[in-house]
């Protein structure tokens, strides 16, 4: 993607690659483990002969999903973007802060299917936030 707070998907034989827009030079890409190191040696080898840094951050995120009627809501009680799906629907994204820890949501799916990347060190804190907002 070439659009702020905006995602892409490719779906094909190695699986779902899901690249996110995280600023005018920076892009994360999420996809299975067994994908991730072979496209790590391409776009390396694509990129060799420009200004650029290719990174496998596999080991420092975790992805969760969260889905259902009220994940918007329970969303909202932890974060300041405006997760109505006619301004933050399929295909937008954002770097954010959920409860006191930094994520970068993507809604994957419809009815609201949120993709919830964390580092790694926050995601049982994360996880933990998420089950408490999700109840009464």
């Amino acid at each position: 993607p070439t659009t702020p707070n905006t995602s892409s998907v490719t779906e094909d034989a190695a699986g779902t690659l899901r690249t996110y827009w995280l600023g005018p030079d920076e892009w994360q890409l999420v996809t299975n483990m067994e994908r991730a190191k072979q496209l790590c040696l391409e776009l390396t080898e694509s990129l060799a002969t420009m200004h650029a840094a290719v990174n496998d951050l596999s080991g420092g995120y975790v992805t969760m999903e969260l889905r259902g009627e009220n994940a918007a809501t329970t969303l909202a009680k932890g974060c300041t973007l405006d997760l109505d799906a006619r301004v933050f629907g399929v295909g937008h994204c954002a770097q954010t802060t959920l409860g006191k820890s930094n994520v970068l949501i993507g809604v994957v799916d419809e009815p609201p299917v949120y993709e919830l990347i964390v580092r790694r060190s926050f995601s049982d804190y994360v996880l933990a936030w998420l089950e408490t907002a999700a109840g009464p």
